[in-house]
């Protein structure tokens, strides 16, 4: 970025990004990855493809991302699992209530 995009020595994209990265866990759960990056990068001027030069601080913001998203499918995960179990425990629920049902119908119909 040239000096003129600077403005007391400070980069605004830098301070942009930054703000980002301090804010990463107040980000929706739904948010695209690639957008933001396709967005990151446009933002100084440059295509997803084409762009070669990073700062650090976009290094920075992609590990987080990546992390981030790690975290979030792990999650996920973990709660679909919960979800599957917690249904097999409903399902083995019926299934015992249904028996003890029948066997007290069983009890009344032998007296």
């Amino acid at each position: 970025m040239s000096n003129a995009g600077k403005e007391n020595g400070i980069n605004p994209l830098d301070v942009a990004m930054q703000n980002l990265l301090n804010n990463m866990g107040a980000l929706p759960t739904g948010i695209n990855i690639d957008e933001l990056k396709a967005a990151m990068l446009s933002a100084i001027g440059t295509k997803v493809d084409t762009f070669v030069v990073k700062t650090p601080l976009i290094h920075e913001l992609e590990n987080k991302i990546d992390d981030y998203l790690a975290q979030y499918n792990n999650a996920l995960r973990e709660y679909s699992h919960h979800v599957t179990s917690i249904g097999e425990l409903k399902n083995r629920i019926a299934l015992l209530t249904e028996r003890h049902h029948q066997s007290l119908v069983d009890a009344e119909t032998s007296r």
